[in-house]
C-alpha cells in the first residue's frame, strides 16, 4: 500500500482522483504498481481491535444501508485516506469478480496469521450468497481462529453459524431499529433486549481492546454500541 501513502495536499489530490474512478479503474490502477498475488487482504487491528480485519467498501457492499448511510463511520475513512479506499476497493473487486483468487490470498495470509481472531467488515457487509459461502469455507479451514462479524442482511447463514469458531452479530434489534445510538438509548435497549453494550466509549474506564480484554462480540448474537 506504500504507493498510496502520500501526505498533505498530495494525499488529498490522490484521494480525490481515486474517488472519481470506478471500482474497475481503481483495480487497474493498483495493478500498475503491484502483482495481485502479492496482495494481503487483511490489516492488523489498531489500538482498539485485536484482530486481523477484512474490509470491503462501505455502503457499496451493504445491501441494507438506507438507515445508516448518513452516519456511516467507515465511509468517512475511505473518503479521507487513499490507502483505506484502495484496500477496500481491491477486496471488493475480488469478492465480486474473482472469488477463487481472493480465497487463495486469504488462505495464504491466515496460514501465517499473527493473531487468532478475524473481524469481518468493520466496513462493508455480506452482499451475495457466494460471498457468504466463501467465508464458510475459510472458517472451516481455520478452526483455531475465531471469526466474528456484524450484518444487516438475511442470506443463508446456516452453514456458517453451525461452525463453533464463527459468531454473527445482528446489526438490527428485535424491534427493527439499528443497534447503535446515544448511551441513554442503548441502555434502554439493553434492558429491553437483554443485550450487552460494547464497553468501548460507553463510559467504562480503560476502553478495553476488542478481542482481547473484551470478547463479547465473539459470542453474543446482539451487541449494542454507543455512536462515536
Amino acid at each position: 500500500m506504500r504507493a498510496y501513502r502520500n501526505t498533505n495536499t498530495a494525499t488529498e489530490s490522490l484521494v480525490s482522483r481515486l474517488n472519481k474512478m470506478s471500482l474497475e479503474e481503481r483495480f487497474a490502477y493498483h495493478l500498475q504498481y503491484h502483482d495481485i498475488m502479492d496482495w494481503t487482504p487483511f490489516v492488523i487491528g489498531n489500538s482498539k481491535v485485536y484482530a486481523h480485519i477484512f474490509d470491503t467498501l462501505a455502503v457499496y457492499t451493504c445491501p441494507n444501508h438506507a438507515d445508516c448511510e448518513a452516519t456511516c463511520y467507515a465511509r468517512k475513512f475511505q473518503r479521507m485516506y487513499a490507502g483505506c479506499l484502495m484496500r477496500r476497493s481491491i477486496n471488493t473487486y475480488l469478492a465480486e469478480n474473482d472469488l477463487d483468487t481472493l480465497e487463495k490470498l486469504i488462505i495464504a495470509q491466515l496460514t501465517h496469521a499473527r493473531r487468532d481472531i478475524v473481524r469481518l467488515h468493520s466496513s462493508g457487509d455480506f452482499f451475495s450468497q457466494a460471498y457468504v459461502d466463501l467465508w464458510t469455507r475459510i472458517a472451516e479451514r481455520f478452526p483455531a481462529i475465531s471469526f466474528y462479524t456484524y450484518t444487516k442482511t438475511s442470506w443463508d447463514f446456516s452453514s456458517l453459524l453451525s461452525l463453533p469458531n464463527f459468531n454473527l452479530v445482528s446489526s438490527i434489534c428485535p424491534d427493527g431499529s439499528i443497534n447503535y445510538g446515544t448511551l441513554d438509548a442503548m441502555r434502554t435497549k439493553a434492558r429491553a433486549f437483554h443485550a450487552p453494550i460494547c464497553p468501548y466509549r460507553a463510559g467504562q474506564q480503560g476502553n478495553p481492546h476488542c478481542g482481547k480484554e473484551c470478547r463479547i462480540c465473539l459470542k453474543s448474537p446482539l451487541v449494542l454500541f454507543v455512536q462515536h
